[in-house]
């Protein structure tokens, strides 16, 4: 849900953008935030559908992100898959969403022979796109769910609250200066520790246990979110473009708004697996 909780600061140490780039930002996001914060407190059926939503319209920025139209075959294939990837995965569980997408990816062979192109691209992107969205609406129909994803967007949010002020404000070497020249470590180290504090924050308010492994876990799962953000920046880069699109005024795509939170959601709930299925030991 970055493209719902994330407002203008960002994790780049750039220079401020231009007023009225700014204004759009923080207008798309004064809209955004609280549909999206009522729509996951509300949880079930409308969750899953804002979910479904996101995922089908990231699958259509990925299809033209990866040389299609959006609308071709493969774009609507894709597009047919998350949706019934969402439906599946709320009505029957998240084992028959994963049969979803498994049946999607199938059919993404003929798809990609009629349009002429390699279905590579499209099968990387359902991976991408899908489990996460899957695994999201599993994490929110689970013990405390509720409490488990606003933890997650809080920490992805955080995490790219403190990279964009510790980056601007430190500066220093570049992170990865091939994908994403302008990110450095010290705005790595700033969002790791604001993502610490949003971990230690919900120990301490809901839970009863050591601050000390959720820390650690806020702390880490902020260098995983950066390592999606910096992975979909290599895949802008390979393909040579700025945005995954420009659906979300200021912002750019959806899949923009997204990046981190999709390399979050499978880290988290394979730490929900580890626990047996259950909440995390301080939830």
């Amino acid at each position: 849900m970055n493209s719902i909780v994330a407002t203008a600061a960002m994790a780049r140490p750039a220079a401020d953008p231009p007023a009225s780039s700014l204004g759009l930002r923080l207008t798309s996001a004064l809209i955004l935030l609280p549909v999206g914060l009522l729509v996951v407190y509300a949880g079930g059926l409308s969750f899953a559908a804002l979910v479904g939503l996101a995922g089908m319209l990231m699958v259509m920025e990925w299809d033209r992100l990866s040389g299609g139209t959006g609308a071709g075959p493969l774009g609507l294939g894709g597009m047919a898959t998350l949706l019934a990837m969402a439906a599946a995965g709320h009505f029957l569980g998240p084992s028959w969403g994963f049969v979803a997408i498994l049946i999607g990816a199938a059919a993404l062979w003929p798809l990609a022979r009629a349009e002429g192109r390699s279905a590579g691209w499209a099968l990387l992107g359902l991976i991408w796109l899908g489990l996460p969205c899957l695994v999201l609406l599993w994490l929110r129909s689970g013990e405390n769910g509720l409490i488990v994803v606003l933890w997650l967007l809080a920490t992805v949010f955080m995490c790219d609250t403190g990279a964009y002020f510790a980056g601007r404000a430190i500066g220093g070497p570049k992170l990865a200066p091939r994908f994403s020249p302008k990110k450095t470590w010290a705005g790595l180290i700033g969002g790791m520790v604001s993502a610490a504090l949003v971990g230690v924050a919900v120990a301490v308010g809901v839970g009863d246990g050591s601050i000390v492994p959720p820390m650690l876990i806020g702390a880490a799962l902020a260098v995983i979110s950066q390592i999606g953000d910096l992975a979909e920046s290599a895949v802008k880069r390979r393909f040579g473009a700025k945005d995954s699109g420009d659906l979300i005024p200021g912002h750019g795509g959806v899949m923009d708004r997204f990046d981190a939170v999709l390399f979050a959601v499978p880290a988290v709930g394979l730490l929900m697996i580890l626990n047996d299925g259950g909440a995390m030991s301080w939830l």
